[in-house]
């Protein structure tokens, strides 16, 4: 009988061991990966060219959208996945931007979009790292590899999101890609330049922030025959002390004193 009472306590302390160890083990590690989304309005392509060996000309892409997967423990597992609008091109100046997005160059009307795609990353430093992957340009594709310095990572409190930030640079030769127009007076090597930040994917949309567009004159008449402009504190997250002289209703015939104006008071920055 004694040997019985401790097989069977024996036996229940090895089954709760396994009830609370087994699920423990079976549970998934926290994600270190995070995907952010490219931020296009603060996100630039720049790209220098030389011309006919006077200077580098510079033009840039404004359009560019993609998802950074970024392993804060282990860099080397992140990625990136980024489409360039081709017709967002620019070199301020119209014609030369037509000129250069026609059949002669970039042709855009064929290929609208260029795309980078990761396919290795390698940390070279505390804050930087090689980002090497496929580059799709004029309908081509080659290899191309990116020198990556880690900017930044934390609250933006515009974005209302956590943020990543990079600079990265990089050269290609654009005959590698069909486009040879003009070879060699316009340069073949393509120096590279780019500034990128992305909001954490999860995040909620951005709310833009509340806009006073109603002022209400509040507080005694001034000498000059206005009122103080109350703002209220809930009027943006960086509300300050705001006076706007709002001129007060004076009887007819009398004469006016003060400014009116319709504008509207933006306070977010």
């Amino acid at each position: 009988m004694h040997r019985f009472f401790l097989t069977f306590f024996a036996s229940l302390t090895v089954s709760a061991l396994l009830a609370f160890s087994v699920p423990a083990l079976a549970a998934p590690a926290s994600p270190v990966q995070k995907a952010y989304k490219i931020d296009p309005n603060h996100t630039r392509v720049i790209y220098f060219i030389s011309h006919l060996g006077f200077s580098r000309f510079m033009g840039h892409f404004n359009k560019a959208t993609g998802t950074i997967n970024f392993n804060v423990d282990d860099v080397q597992n992140s990625s990136v996945d980024v489409t360039i609008d081709a017709t967002s091109l620019s070199m301020d100046q119209s014609v030369l931007d037509n000129t250069l997005q026609g059949p002669q160059y970039f042709d855009t009307q064929r290929f609208p979009t260029i795309t980078f795609k990761s396919t290795r990353v390698q940390r070279t430093g505390p804050a930087t790292g090689d980002v090497t992957g496929d580059l799709t340009l004029h309908g081509m594709t080659r290899p191309v590899t990116l020198q990556v310095k880690f900017n930044r990572q934390g609250m933006n409190r515009y974005a209302r999101a956590n943020s990543l930030g990079f600079s990265a640079t990089g050269k290609i030769n654009r005959s590698d890609f069909g486009i040879r127009t003009l070879l060699p007076d316009v340069g073949d090597e393509v120096t590279l330049q780019i500034e990128a930040e992305a909001n954490d994917a999860s995040a909620q949309s951005v709310q833009p922030a509340p806009v006073v567009t109603g002022p209400v004159a509040s507080g005694p008449p001034m000498p000059n025959g206005t009122r103080p402009l109350a703002i209220p504190a809930t009027a943006t997250a960086v509300a300050v002390p705001v006076v706007v002289p709002v001129p007060v209703a004076t009887p007819a015939g009398a004469p006016q004193t003060g400014t009116t104006s319709n504008s509207i008071l933006n306070l977010n920055r």
